[in-house]
């Protein structure tokens, strides 16, 4: 009876001691998420431009970052912009990675305006890093530039629209006006009948 309950007591043990260690392998994977770099490439349209911005968006610096287009995104004046701007893996450059990225870095650059970045097709952009122990994050982006037509003809539209209300909103002006004007005609013609009536012509 001894030994049974001894041995469930060190089984107990050994559950308990796996379970612990369990949860601070989970913790410490948590934390570590929480804590690592992010860096991800997007388009922004501003006043009818688009952009092409990469951050780190994480909380802890990206090391060598490097990015890799799966294709070529040239503008409409013919400048690559991605074997330009981002460095890419397979350059035997020694600027062939951004040494580091700290949290909230940003690089914006210019792409195109949104009525040509409109017509250009998405691509895909892999994306590898570093944090400060080593650890190889590698991520994927897409740009849509499917998106920035979508913005581009929204804003069209509503160009179009705030054009329109302005134009029926000067037609009703000169409507108010030209009312305004038949009211005070008619108050003048009204007052000179008046007048006439009360002050009758003498033969």
């Amino acid at each position: 009876m001894t030994d049974l309950i001894s041995a469930l007591s060190a089984c107990a043990t050994a559950i308990m001691a796996y379970l612990t260690w369990r949860m601070l392998k989970e913790a410490k994977l948590t934390r570590e998420e929480e804590l690592r770099p992010y860096v991800i490439m997007y388009l922004e349209n501003f006043e009818h431009e688009c952009w092409l911005i990469c951050e780190n968006i994480g909380r802890t610096s990206a090391h060598n970052v490097t990015f890799n287009f799966k294709k070529a995104l040239v503008n409409s004046h013919g400048y690559n912009i991605s074997s330009t701007v981002f460095p890419s893996s397979s350059s035997d450059s020694s600027d062939s990675s951004i040494s580091l990225m700290a949290p909230g870095y940003k690089i914006k650059t210019f792409v195109d305006s949104t009525i040509e970045a409109s017509n250009f097709q998405n691509i895909t952009v892999d994306i590898t890093y570093y944090s400060a122990s080593q650890k190889k994050y590698p991520e994927t982006s897409t740009l849509n530039f499917s998106i920035i037509k979508n913005i581009h003809f929204v804003k069209s539209n509503q160009t179009k629209a705030m054009d329109s209300l302005s134009e029926i909103n000067d037609s009703l002006e000169k409507i108010s006006n030209s009312l305004e004007s038949i009211k005070n005609l008619s108050e003048n013609t009204k007052e000179e009948q008046q007048e006439k009536i009360s002050n009758p012509p003498i033969p």
